[in-house]
């Protein structure tokens, strides 16, 4: 190819890029390997965390814990058959805290001799109408106030670990606004010292997807003292894909004073 030529071609896929920039929809590219190597505004905005970039990122990486093999096999799979892949749908929480479904639509990117190369996907919000949006909203909104008018620490995370939801409880234990929580792991908020989950020896987000728990830990609250706490989780799924798409996880202290752990911490 000629210096020409290939010039000619960079100004093309860069008129390509702008344009996909301003269409009203997530639009990303991955390369055979699975890695993206392109992601327009929307798409950026959907998945990514406080300015953090797609690209350079693989397809797993934006998935829950437990769905990384599974969507590294069937990445791999689609790229060996050479099949166009089916429509699929996703459930997943916005950077602005919604709750949206999205049909998304996948083909392969190919050579000049027809050998698939990479995927593109296009998000297509189809969550409903205006008025099951209104409506939604109005479900979100009662759930807020719900959760404020509680006792018991209650935050929301996405399949993830980010957390989306936190009430005033929530606020008053880590010292942390929910503003300032939104968007980042559940780890960084609640800083748990030791955890006993059943059969799992501390708190873990894929876990806590696939079935509810119920513990206890002593973590450290908002005046870096160690206190026990019973911790019980509940997955959020959504029956009508299948597809679970969060945790609920609740916060109490002991019913009787002498289960309550409480000791200075050092620095």
């Amino acid at each position: 190819m000629t210096n020409n030529a290939r010039s000619g071609l960079s100004n093309l896929n860069k008129q390509a890029r702008n344009l996909l920039e301003d269409i009203p929809v997530a639009y990303v590219e991955f390369d055979a390997q699975g890695t993206i190597v392109y992601a327009n505004s929307i798409a950026r905005n959907l998945h990514c965390n406080k300015g953090e970039e797609l690209v350079g990122k693989s397809a797993w990486d934006i998935v829950a814990g437990e769905q990384i093999e599974l969507s590294r096999k069937a990445f791999m799979g689609i790229m060996q058959s050479g099949e166009e892949p089916p429509i699929i749908h996703r459930a997943l929480y916005t950077q602005a805290g919604e709750y949206r479904i999205y049909e998304m639509f996948r083909t392969l990117i190919r050579d000049a001799q027809g050998r698939p190369t990479g995927l593109r996907y296009v998000y297509i919000d189809v969550t409903g109408a205006r008025e099951t949006r209104e409506e939604e909203h109005l479900t979100h909104q009662y759930m807020k106030h719900v959760l404020e008018s509680m006792s018991e620490v209650v935050i929301v995370i996405d399949s993830l670990g980010l957390i989306r939801l936190a009430n005033q409880a929530a606020e008053e234990f880590t010292n942390r606004k929910a503003a300032e929580m939104f968007g980042r792991k559940i780890e960084e908020c609640l800083l748990f010292i030791v955890c006993d989950m059943e059969d799992d020896d501390a708190f873990c987000v894929s876990a806590a997807l696939s079935k509810p728990y119920a513990g206890t830990a002593i973590m450290l609250d908002s005046k870096q003292q160690a206190v026990s706490m019973e911790i019980n989780t509940a997955p959020i799924v959504d029956h009508k894909y299948n597809y679970t798409m969060g945790v609920v996880i609740t916060l109490r202290k002991p019913k009787s004073a002498t289960d309550s752990i409480h000791m200075n911490v050092p620095n």
